[in-house]
């Protein structure tokens, strides 16, 4: 393990870095909440820390990979008793487009959604004017963690009513916030 300082962020004494990880770990819900408030990751070490777990491409695709599920459980759902929340059924159908583009966008792979949209994110035209593909450091935080948050918290549209089209309206919030660095 590493035995390098880490300054924290409250300009408190430096820890050890070897500490970061569990902070990080212990504290992963205010963080995302604070990060989908728009908080700057460059204003602690745990900030940044979990924005770069969330952009990272393997947390991309497990929140791409979810949003697959549910749409898949919304169109198909479970027979029998579940511990899990149950979806709002008609607000996935009525996002469904967006969600899709949204998983899409995460997956960072410019794959051809359900939908036969294609990611609209997930690659970028360069100056010469070709496309080429984004990079975890180009992906907001901000967006990813909101995404999380979709996706986690049981009071999100996706499992709470909500007014009609306000499911549709945090996914598209979402995958904008995705552009925004």
């Amino acid at each position: 393990m590493s035995s390098s300082l880490a300054k924290t962020h409250h300009g408190g004494p430096k820890m050890p870095s070897v500490f970061l990880r569990p902070r990080v770990w212990l504290s992963r819900a205010t963080l995302d909440r604070m990060l989908a408030e728009g908080a700057d990751p460059h204003d602690s070490p745990e900030l940044a820390r979990r924005a770069a777990q969330l952009t990272s491409a393997r947390h991309r695709h497990s929140l791409a990979a979810a949003i697959e599920r549910t749409l898949e459980e919304a169109e198909h759902p479970r027979r029998a008793l579940s511990p899990a929340v149950p979806l709002q059924r008609s607000a996935v159908f009525t996002a469904r487009v967006p969600l899709k583009r949204l998983a899409a966008d995460l997956a960072g792979d410019n794959r051809e959604s359900l939908s036969g949209t294609r990611g609209f994110i997930s690659t970028r035209e360069t100056t010469r004017g070709s496309m080429e593909r984004m990079t975890a450091e180009e992906y907001a935080p901000r967006g990813v963690a909101l995404v999380q948050r979709l996706l986690t918290d049981g009071d999100s549209p996706l499992y709470t009513p909500y007014p009609a089209g306000e499911l549709e309206l945090a996914v598209r919030r979402a995958n904008a916030a995705l552009l925004l660095r």
